[in-house]
């Protein structure tokens, strides 16, 4: 039975939960090109005149700032949006909680619902940040914000990160 909750909630609430599977992605996404953007503008191996250009034109700062305003809107947004999604189960909890669910249950069924919302959203955002990662250095480096030396470099880091901003926020 713990899951049986969760999987009949979804199932009858796909659009609600839609909206937060949604809210993660986006999140995930800006988590993952923003981390990813860290890892390919850091300063490791480059020659000191690329560094001061990196520092110069702030290029890891943006990624930074990119990084924090995202974590900070996937609170608000996924929480309002999984709320949301949680609020419109209320007459289902009384009833359960009438036959004798124990509130223990409904908590666990509402973790489950917001993990299985946000898991897979933050795995695909992962892999949709990684792009836009790719595509934002070619467009830092087409303007000259970015010297030629500095190779885009792919990094797992983002993945735990994605995850965690996820599983948290939901």
């Amino acid at each position: 039975m713990p899951n049986g909750l969760a999987r009949a909630a979804l199932r009858g609430h796909r659009p609600a939960f839609a909206g937060t599977a949604v809210a993660a992605l986006f999140a995930a996404t800006v988590v993952s090109a923003s981390i990813t953007m860290m890892a390919a503008t850091g300063a490791d191996g480059l020659s000191p005149a690329a560094r001061a250009a990196l520092d110069s034109n702030g290029v890891g700062s943006m990624a930074v700032v990119m990084l924090i305003g995202s974590v900070y809107l996937s609170i608000f947004v996924i929480v309002s949006t999984m709320g949301t999604a949680v609020a419109q189960q209320h007459r289902e909890f009384a009833m359960l909680r009438a036959i004798g669910a124990r509130p223990r249950q409904l908590r666990r069924a509402v973790a489950v619902q917001a993990l299985a919302a946000a898991v897979p959203s933050a795995a695909a955002g992962f892999g949709l940040g990684v792009l836009v990662a790719r595509w934002w250095f070619a467009a830092l480096a087409g303007h000259g914000l970015i010297p030629a030396e500095v190779r885009f470099r792919f990094t797992l880091l983002a993945l735990p990160a994605c995850l965690g901003v996820a599983a948290v926020t939901s």
